[in-house]
């Protein structure tokens, strides 16, 4: 049995991102690309299964130039058996769709019983790949996936889903199938420079299109029908500020600075001032309410005069 894992490399959103006007192309100045978080975990899942089931052989598959093959190598140093690089000039690797055209003939052609992806790429976020590729082999898929196992038969598997508000549900689906794995908070598994000098070693098969038995007019002559219009750096927030306003006083205003502008007026039973005037505020409060009632308070001082005559 082969599992087609797909893997790539996208610039490092944590850290500042600058975006050309012209191209409206986004890009990482000074940084290295780095392998797509989510991928990653469907890289753990696929060496995972490998390592509980001999007989299963990992493929390790990525779409780009020449400079993919660092991803690659990742892949192979990991625990993959083979890796494969798919690239020519006619592709457009920022349309999705040729990307789930390509992913779907590489899993055709490589006889691989399951896929594994992850559900979203850090760069362009679109998630619309896995749903894609599964619409084009004609699979079933389940997205947001956080774990998986074979069945014992060897013919489904069995899911875990990642469900609203943090929920699990439990999913089994028969092979061949696609599975997006979710982006979890797990990063970079250790791999020993041992390991990683031996992958570097290790070849790794470059296909062109006419190798896949793609023609480029197959990819390029369709329109594709998601188009990125415009991309721009978000506005930053600014910051809620008291407005002084001359009607209010010095503490009034330090006030408003402190729990910030509402929209909100102040409740009316809300006093502040001195503590002589507002004790004298809230006594007559609760005279008005009928707590507090100043006769029997008067009889009482009267009554202690009077036994004091006595």
């Amino acid at each position: 049995m082969r599992v087609m894992v797909c893997v790539k490399q996208v610039i490092d959103v944590s850290v500042p991102l600058t975006v050309d006007r012209r191209t409206s192309a986004v890009a990482a100045p000074g940084t290295f690309p780095i392998i797509n978080r989510a991928d990653i975990c469907a890289l753990e899942a696929a060496i995972g299964l490998k390592s509980n089931h001999p007989g299963i052989d990992v493929l390790a598959m990525s779409i780009g130039p020449a400079n993919a093959d660092r991803a690659l190598r990742y892949c192979l140093a990991r625990g993959t058996d083979a890796a494969w690089r798919i690239w020519d000039d006619d592709i457009n690797a920022g349309d999705p769709y040729v990307i789930a055209e390509l992913m779907a003939q590489a899993a055709r052609i490589s006889h691989s019983s399951l896929l594994l992806c992850g559900m979203v790429s850090e760069d362009s976020c679109s998630a619309v790949v896995p749903a894609a590729v599964a619409k084009r082999l004609n699979w079933p898929w389940v997205n947001r996936v956080v774990n998986m196992k074979l069945l014992k038969n060897g013919r489904g598997a069995e899911v875990l889903q990642r469900g609203e508000k943090g929920g699990r549900l439990q999913i089994a689906c028969n092979l061949p199938t696609l599975l997006a794995f979710y982006p979890s908070l797990s990063g970079h598994q250790y791999v020993s420079l041992r390991r990683l000098k031996v992958a570097a070693d290790k070849p790794i098969e470059v296909y062109s299109l006419n190798q896949l038995g793609l023609q480029s007019q197959e990819l390029t002559g369709s329109q594709s029908p998601v188009r990125v219009i415009k991309v721009r750096q978000p506005k930053p927030r600014t910051k809620r500020s008291a407005i002084a306003s001359q009607q209010l006083s010095g503490e009034e205003l330090m006030w408003q600075m402190i729990s910030g502008p509402s929209a909100k007026k102040d409740d009316d039973n809300l006093v502040r001032g001195e503590p002589g005037k507002l004790a004298e505020r809230i006594l007559n409060f609760l005279t008005e309410k009928g707590i507090y009632h100043p006769s029997k308070g008067s009889h009482k001082e009267s009554s202690k005069g009077d036994s004091g005559k006595k």
